[in-house]
């Protein structure tokens, strides 16, 4: 189903179902008796309807929801075509998925799903919803019948702190673990962004890297070293993407430089024509750059990416999964603050490309961008810093001082506002910095 029109019924459909439901469970209640919340609870529902980098993020707060309730059954909803992806999530004990693919299918599976979640009962419902499709997320913890239903809030969507027994203030100004860590303060879970050493919450299968190896020649007399290039980003944001040239300009000269080096263009089914645009734009170098675009599976994905030497990548779903594979990533923003998105990455290995213009960020702030598509900040990156940092990391030599001075985050303390049931008292938990 298009974003828009998902972005309509949630507005004009699903809000005013949210408020018919909760209507007629107040009628309900007195006769059916309503469960007050558990202080331990056992079964634990995380929403989360987003694209693949989305769901990565919320790794941190799916470990800290395992450590806290260790014998709790962790569930995680979402849409349908996110499953090979969730499949591979270490803390979820069971997923749950809405088919969104038409009106008639989203209906059918919302059904099944409720019913599903009736049989759980669960204790908890974590609401991660905060710029899209938020109410169709409130309707679904309504719907659970969960007594403790955490959520975000913002600005345009008030309307859903009636539904929440506790509201929490989404600040679109913070990293967005600040966030999830007061979603984890709410249920008393302490978040904790980094991962044990040699601990990754993705699980890559035999099968994933038996899909690769059909791609990828073992029969090569020398191993060669493998770039992987996204020069994709979200159809609902395409700002994001810096100049095809300036892909091609970067590939074509590490080729030159490196005669073992193997390169994979990689991208969504859709993205494929232009993808392969970009592996022509390379120029007679070409035959060592091979097109996976719309090839393979979420789970052939990641084992490609952990197989990696370097992923080249603009800020996306890839991005988001090489930080959390540990993958060596030189990743490229503009229109987005970086401090927002990367604080899974290992910023030993990984290199942060940001030219912060006046307008930026304006993602999710204002639409259409004031450059109206132009992405002046995403031009501004220089092609021969990026191929310099790209061939430090597929080389493993120690970045110069110009590369290794790149984009840090800053360190901060970031204050959670929440708004909490029953007394709707206002309470600041403060955290310590990252």
């Amino acid at each position: 189903m298009a974003t828009g029109l998902l972005g309509a019924i949630d507005c004009w459909l699903t809000l005013p179902l949210c408020l018919a439901v909760r209507w007629v469970n107040r009628g309900l209640a007195p006769l059916s008796g309503q469960r007050g919340p558990a202080a331990r609870p056992q079964t634990i529902c995380l929403a989360k309807f987003a694209g693949l980098g989305s769901i990565i993020n919320t790794t941190p707060l799916l470990r800290a929801v395992r450590k806290r309730y260790p014998s709790g059954h962790i569930v995680y909803l979402t849409f349908a075509r996110h499953e090979e992806l969730v499949r591979r999530l270490t803390p979820v004990d069971e997923g749950l998925f809405i088919d969104d693919r038409s009106l008639w299918s989203l209906a059918r599976s919302l059904y099944f799903v409720t019913r599903r979640l009736k049989q759980l009962a669960p204790t908890c419902y974590l609401d991660l919803q905060y710029y899209s499709v938020c109410y169709f997320s409130a309707l679904v913890a309504i719907l659970s019948g969960a007594p403790q239903v955490v959520g975000f809030i913002r600005q345009p969507s008030l309307a859903k702190k009636r539904f929440l027994t506790c509201a929490v203030y989404f600040n679109a100004f913070q990293p967005l673990q600040e966030a999830f860590r007061q979603i984890a303060a709410a249920i008393g879970c302490e978040l904790c962004v980094s991962s044990p050493a040699g601990e990754c919450s993705l699980r890559i299968f035999s099968k994933d890297q038996e899909e690769v190896k059909q791609y990828l020649s073992r029969r090569e007399k020398q191993p060669r070293r493998l770039l992987v290039v996204n020069a994709n980003a979200s159809a609902a944001c395409l700002e994001r993407r810096w100049p095809r040239e300036s892909f091609a300009e970067t590939v074509r000269g590490l080729l030159r430089r490196m005669s073992d080096l193997r390169v994979v263009l990689i991208g969504a089914a859709d993205e494929r024509g232009c993808v392969e645009g970009l592996r022509y734009a390379i120029g007679p170098d070409n035959q060592r750059v091979l097109n996976l675009a719309g090839v393979l599976s979420q789970g052939g994905l990641l084992a490609l990416l952990r197989q990696a030497d370097c992923l080249l990548s603009n800020d996306s779903g890839p991005m988001h999964a090489g930080f959390a594979l540990g993958t060596p990533t030189v990743a490229l923003f503009g229109p987005a603050n970086p401090q927002d998105h990367i604080s899974q990455a290992d910023l030993r290995k990984s290199v942060i490309f940001y030219a912060p213009v006046f307008c930026s960020p304006c993602i999710h702030f204002i639409s259409p961008p004031p450059c109206g598509g132009d992405n002046t900040c995403m031009r501004l990156i220089p092609v021969a810093s990026v191929r310099e940092a790209c061939l430090a990391l597929l080389t493993g030599k120690a970045l110069r001082g110009s590369l290794a001075a790149q984009w840090r985050p800053p360190a901060f303390v970031a204050p959670t506002v929440a708004w909490g049931a029953p007394h709707d008292a206002l309470y600041v938990h403060r955290c310590a910095p990252s």
